[in-house]
């Protein structure tokens, strides 16, 4: 359930960082963290889009947890998270 929960968020946040991305076409993982302080949830989904984006990884991530903590501070996501991170070579932990 945690996983569907955050991959609906994840979606939504490519959307509005990438209007022109294929959503159908990605391949969203969500993957338990190896460390609980890396968070409840981790995404490789930047290594995965960077190529078809036309960027590095580290852009990809960086402008998708932009997008996550902006959503994150909105009334109309709610705080679904207490800490976003985008860590290298292209990962998001939420």
């Amino acid at each position: 359930m945690i996983k569907g929960y955050y991959q609906k968020i994840i979606i939504e946040a490519l959307k509005k960082t990438f209007s022109n991305l294929d959503i159908e076409a990605v391949r969203l993982d969500i993957l338990k963290p190896r460390k609980p302080e890396w968070g409840d949830i981790s995404s490789n989904v930047p290594m995965q889009i960077s190529k078809r984006m036309g960027k590095k990884p580290d852009e990809v991530g960086r402008l998708i947890c932009k997008t996550l903590t902006e959503m994150n501070e909105t009334s109309e996501n709610g705080n679904f998270a207490e800490k976003i991170d985008f860590v290298l070579p292209g990962f998001i932990n939420i």
